[in-house]
């Protein structure tokens, strides 16, 4: 479901991702990265570019609560981040809409479901 999908997870350092979203991604055979978003931008590019370059990889996915990114590094912060990402990312999600939004990163991940539809 999720083969060539590789999801970065973006949060404070040790809660970037939970149990059962690591779960969801694994048994639907994405990759998982996680970034402090403490890091900053010249690291938060180095992650978005380790994460593209990686053999396989044909959609890099940002997983992050938007809300809770911008009160850990305040607004501006995630803004560059978010601009940053803009050049690399092929979705955005936020971390409490993945599972209500399963079906559409099904159809994001393999193209030839969204076009038959």
């Amino acid at each position: 479901m999720f083969k060539g999908s590789r999801f970065l997870c973006v949060g404070e350092k040790g809660r970037e991702m939970d149990g059962d979203l690591r779960e969801l991604i694994s048994r639907g055979g994405g990759s998982i990265e996680r970034f402090d978003v403490g890091g900053g931008r010249a690291k938060w590019h180095k992650a978005l570019s380790s994460a593209r370059a990686k053999e396989g990889v044909k959609n890099l996915v940002v997983v992050a609560d938007e809300q809770a990114m911008k009160a850990a590094v305040g607004k501006d912060a995630w803004n560059d981040l978010n601009e940053e990402a803009k050049m690399s990312v092929s979705f955005f999600l936020a971390s409490c809409r993945l599972i209500p939004s399963l079906d559409l990163v099904c159809a994001l991940s393999l193209p030839k479901i969204l076009h038959t539809r």
